[in-house]
């Protein structure tokens, strides 16, 4: 009598601990411990298939176990998620590691962006040389024959790339351009930065830029 009253409670207590698991987890209660779509259910991928066998028809130790093994899985599947970081909406990125340019005579390309704005040559290919500058790139890409861009505000294209300077910097290079007769026109405010325009021997814009305000003061758009 001891010893069924015990089995009934602890049957009770299994099913109670079981429905809690399946409530907080979200993962349906199995009808059956051989079921073989179990772990598919666990996982989130496929739902248990229609069975008409209750919790009930389940020994103890099979619910037991069957509620170790939901606890166990999700934990995994968590821990999964958070190191994948597919928890996140956003790829990882640092910044914009270079930008490509079609031009139509590399060796003059290449001096222009030394003489002008200090890049060096980082690798050259057959018809590809790539110049940088600390952490900026440029990849620049042999076409002879290529021509330029007839109507560019018309046009579907990258109209120009920006390089960043702080406040004595944009003054230092506007006077280095004046020394080397580059021409710009004079700085233009944009509301939260100083910045000039000037174009490479392809007819590349390139702009020169320092912003006054900072992101704490500047709403994104």
């Amino acid at each position: 009598m001891r010893t069924g009253l015990l089995s009934q409670n602890a049957a009770t207590g299994s099913d109670r601990l079981l429905r809690a698991v399946a409530a907080s987890t979200g993962v349906p209660i199995p009808t059956h411990p051989k079921q073989p779509d179990f772990s598919a259910a666990v996982c989130g991928a496929a739902p248990f298939e229609a069975a008409e066998l209750r919790v009930t028809a389940m020994s103890i130790p099979t619910r037991i176990l069957v509620m170790a093994f939901i606890c166990a899985s999700v934990s995994v599947n968590n821990s999964w998620a958070q190191a994948s970081g597919s928890t996140s909406s956003e790829i990882h990125l640092t910044r914009i590691d270079h930008v490509g340019l079609n031009v139509v005579d590399l060796k003059k390309s290449a001096d222009w962006y030394q003489k002008v704005l200090g890049f060096t040559i980082f690798h050259k290919w057959n018809t590809t040389w790539m110049i940088r500058r600390g952490d900026m790139r440029v990849g620049l890409f042999l076409r002879p024959n290529a021509t330029k861009v007839a109507n560019l505000d018309n046009t579907i294209a990258i109209t120009h790339f920006a390089l960043l300077t702080d406040a004595k910097g944009f003054a230092d290079a506007q006077a280095k351009l004046k020394a080397l007769g580059v021409a710009f026109d004079p700085p233009e405010d944009t509301g939260v930065a100083h910045s000039i325009f000037i174009y490479d021997p392809d007819g590349y814009q390139i702009e020169i830029t320092t912003y006054y305000k900072s992101k704490t003061q500047t709403q994104d758009p």
